[in-house]
């Protein structure tokens, strides 16, 4: 279980991090699609 955690909490960082670097002119990419 501790192992899914952490990989859930990467997911929701790599989530937020593409967001806000795409923010002003791309919509967020989905990393769990790639995955």
């Amino acid at each position: 279980m501790a192992s899914v955690r952490a990989h859930v909490e990467v997911l929701g960082g790599s989530v937020r991090m593409v967001a806000h670097l795409d923010d002003t002119d791309v919509t967020p990419r989905v990393p769990e699609s790639a995955a």
